[in-house]
């Protein structure tokens, strides 16, 4: 079978990920707000393991940071962002 007509479906946690990301380019979670992994499981109707999944992988790309029991989302300012693609393309 021809490999651009197969179809990848995606994971619960890869699509968490994917729908947090896009939310915090797009300004949906303001840099420094804080906010609980349950309440962002609700929002998006999951429970709290795909979140911890998606998280963990946004803390190591910068996006959000932990303190105790809270997520936080990191203020990236342009330069950051432009580092960060530029890692991620390599």
């Amino acid at each position: 079978m021809d490999q651009n007509q197969m179809v990848a479906v995606p994971t619960l946690a890869q699509e968490v990920y994917s729908r947090l990301r896009e939310s915090i380019m797009n300004g949906g979670f303001s840099p420094g707000e804080k906010n609980a992994m349950r309440k962002i499981a609700e929002r998006y109707g999951v429970s709290t393991m795909p979140v911890r999944e998606a998280l963990n992988k946004l803390q190591m790309e910068g996006f959000v940071h932990f303190e105790r029991r809270s997520i936080y989302f990191s203020q990236l300012s342009a330069k950051e962002l432009i580092e960060i693609f530029k890692i991620r393309i390599n």
